[in-house]
């Protein structure tokens, strides 16, 4: 017996988010998310190397050191689809 497909009604629109921005940025939301899912997988194993993860996926995220010492958001994380 086969079981049907269902999909989320909201895939359409994560897909088009996800296809919007250039390459560029696609490569780096997914370099976070890289890290992010790295973080979730070993938190049970060693909370310093989950740390580290969620450390790394934020400073993929995270632009330029302006004048101040402040790190600002890169564009592509702030857009909404």
């Amino acid at each position: 017996m086969r079981i049907p497909l269902h999909l989320p009604t909201y895939l359409t629109r994560c897909l088009r988010a996800f296809g919007s921005p250039d390459v560029t940025e696609r490569r780096t939301l997914l370099r976070a998310t890289h890290w992010s899912h790295h973080a979730a997988q070993v938190r049970n194993l060693s909370a310093s190397a989950a740390y580290t993860t969620v450390v790394q996926s934020t400073e993929v995220l995270m632009g330029t050191i302006d004048g101040f010492g402040a790190m600002q958001l890169k564009s592509s994380v702030v857009r909404t689809g």
